[in-house]
């Protein structure tokens, strides 16, 4: 019993100097941003020409502020078309800055519509959370849902209707503006929305139970295990990866992020893992995706390792209005992969919109 007494008492111990050293690094922690050379810069843009689309000659960013001191990167074209179809708000996935989805918006542009993007907080060259840029930190989804649903009543136009293209974490913020009854789109179309997250060599459970108390010991701001900033020794431009199975595309965001070092979001705090479980209960609550009755259209992808299709399956079965595509073949990235699943997406956006 002495024995077991004196090992628990080494534990606590133990325990609370790893708290009092994980407040201290966090209350002292500074960030710098990991170096790239000009050959590395010249070998990003070289990549980028050849991987993406820019976006169109008339595309303008702008700045829309949802709060004091929030500054949220927008964009839309300029002049919009002579007679619009309606508008369109595009909104990317967790770590993708806008130019990403450069070829959607040229297209949606290019069909008759007002295209404005909206990046959230914490990611592309929106306001960041953290004394570390590169941290994806969520503090509340409800929040993000909010600027995302404020955004929305600035740029309806009236008699047009007003449709949201949104990727993976995009799409979770959306579908918690619809249901939390922020603001309502006519329509959606959903590309791989995070609906639950993947966790890996973590069983969800161990992982949530773990992100919890880190966040309630006040340690949330802490990279998640395994997690941390963006380092260009990481990436091998011309290599396939978990999310993109092209190797020809798959370092798009690396090459940004290589030309603008603002852009970089890497790694996800416990709390970001934390609050976005927490939002996966809301998500999934009886009668929440319910009540969403506007139609949805959802694009899924069969080698997804960084979202859960089958939850994404569960959610549009229980939405008031969902149709599915599912690409088999295609990773998490599924845009970015080849043109004809991106073509498809687009397509069907467009169709289910009503401009095809």
């Amino acid at each position: 019993m002495r024995f077991l007494l004196r090992l628990l008492t080494l534990v606590v111990f133990l325990g609370f100097v790893a708290w009092g050293y994980g407040r201290y690094a966090l209350s002292t922690e500074t960030h710098r941003y990991a170096v790239v050379s000009d050959d590395q810069r010249a070998v990003a843009q070289a990549y980028l020409d050849k991987a993406i689309e820019p976006l169109g000659a008339g595309w303008r960013w702008d700045v829309f502020s949802p709060a004091p001191e929030i500054d949220l990167r927008v964009g839309r074209f300029e002049p919009p078309p002579s007679d619009p179809k309606g508008v369109i708000v595009v909104v990317p996935g967790y770590t993708a800055p806008l130019e990403m989805l450069a070829a959607s918006i040229n297209r949606f542009y290019a069909a008759g519509y007002i295209v404005h993007g909206f990046e959230y907080r914490g990611q592309g060259l929106s306001s960041r959370l953290l004394t570390n840029p590169e941290k994806g930190h969520v503090e509340d989804y409800s929040v993000l849902a909010a600027d995302l649903a404020s955004f929305i009543s600035q740029v309806r136009e009236p008699g047009l209707p007003l449709h949201v293209y949104a990727i993976s974490q995009g799409a979770h913020i959306t579908m918690r503006m619809a249901g939390d009854e922020l603001a309502a789109a006519n329509s959606y179309a959903l590309v791989v929305p995070m609906g639950k997250i993947l966790t890996g060599g973590f069983p969800y459970e161990i992982a949530r139970t773990l992100a919890a108390g880190l966040s309630y010991a006040g340690l949330g701001e802490m990279f998640a295990p395994g997690r941390g900033p963006w380092d260009i020794d990481d990436v091998q431009f011309g290599s396939a990866t978990s999310c993109n199975a092209n190797p020809e595309r798959a370092q798009i965001r690396d090459a940004l992020f290589v030309l603008d070092e603002r852009k970089r979001t890497q790694g996800p705090t416990a709390r970001w893992v934390h609050e976005t479980m927490q939002s996966t209960d809301r998500l999934f609550e009886p009668g929440y995706p319910e009540n969403i009755s506007q139609p949805v259209i959802m694009f899924t992808a069969g080698q997804d390792t960084i979202v859960d299709t089958d939850a994404a399956v569960r959610l549009c079965d229980r939405l008031g209005d969902c149709t599915r595509q599912h690409f088999a073949g295609s990773r998490h990235c599924i845009g970015l992969e080849t043109d004809a699943v991106r073509d498809a997406i687009i397509d069907g956006s467009l169709d289910h919109f009503g401009g095809g």
